[in-house]
């Protein structure tokens, strides 16, 4: 599973060791003004999308492999209605 500063890697090339937010764009270029408050808040969109998936499967570590599972019969099930 992806931290939130890896599913940004395509927008930002660098990150702040201590607090994670981006610190550089996708060009090395350092962020400041604007560009860095829209970074910040691409970081919290990220964490409050990966945090929760985090959370469950260190609950149940088998959880991404039962998800696998429901989509592999899922799309089966779609297979046979021939959509």
């Amino acid at each position: 599973m992806p931290s939130p500063q890896q599913s940004l890697s395509d927008k930002y090339s660098k990150f702040d060791p201590t607090s994670g937010e981006p610190t550089h764009d996708k060009d090395g270029v350092e962020l400041e003004g604007k560009a860095r408050d829209k970074a910040r808040k691409d970081l919290e969109k990220a964490r409050k999308v990966v945090e929760p998936l985090m959370k469950k499967l260190a609950e149940d570590p088998d959880f991404m492999s039962k998800l696998d599972a429901d989509i592999k019969q899922l799309s089966l099930q779609i297979e046979q209605l021939g959509l």
